[in-house]
């Protein structure tokens, strides 16, 4: 459904027995336009509170939003807690793409407002086309007892987990 090029999935315990899980997904460079808004939407458009919402989850809390250094490179980071059943579930969703301007703040509001010509403009004045590759990391982690503890081992988590590798 999410047409990515590349996909892993991951789920295990750690020490105090709590359940994680992780979804990496990226999108390679594109060469088309069509292909290009496509992307855009499918790496930011698969919001956690879309598919946690369909999953019977509740949305209890977000967390706010931050930009996230991974051994130097940046992710904007989303951090929301849900109620799963009876159990907290805190999840932390990091987006990258290598231009800055797509951490710069984009314009919000009802797409009956107008919204989809402030994001087309904005993406005009900045040169954005959409045609570089992204990439979505998704980690989350059941029964955490504080939000606070919950996104700092989200946080520690990720970086544990991803390394960076020179490219020639």
């Amino acid at each position: 459904m999410l047409k990515y090029d590349e996909g892993r999935q991951a789920e295990w315990r750690d020490a105090a027995g709590r359940r994680w899980q992780l979804y990496y997904l990226r999108w390679l460079p594109t060469r088309n336009r069509y292909r290009a808004v496509e992307t855009s939407e499918q790496a930011r458009g698969h919001a956690p509170d879309i598919c946690m919402s369909n999953a019977g989850m509740i949305l209890q809390t977000n967390l706010g939003t931050s930009i996230l250094d991974l051994h130097g490179i940046p992710f904007r980071a989303t951090t929301e807690r849900f109620l799963d059943g009876q159990r907290n579930f805190h999840i932390l969703a990091a987006y990258y793409e290598p231009r800055s301007t797509a951490f710069e703040a984009r314009p919000a509001g009802q797409p009956s407002t107008g919204l989809g010509w402030r994001l087309a403009a904005q993406s005009v004045r900045n040169h954005e086309r959409g045609r570089y590759e992204k990439r979505v990391i998704k980690i989350g982690v059941w029964d955490m007892p504080t939000d606070a503890e919950a996104r700092q081992a989200l946080e520690a988590r990720l970086r544990d987990l991803i390394s960076v590798t020179a490219q020639n």
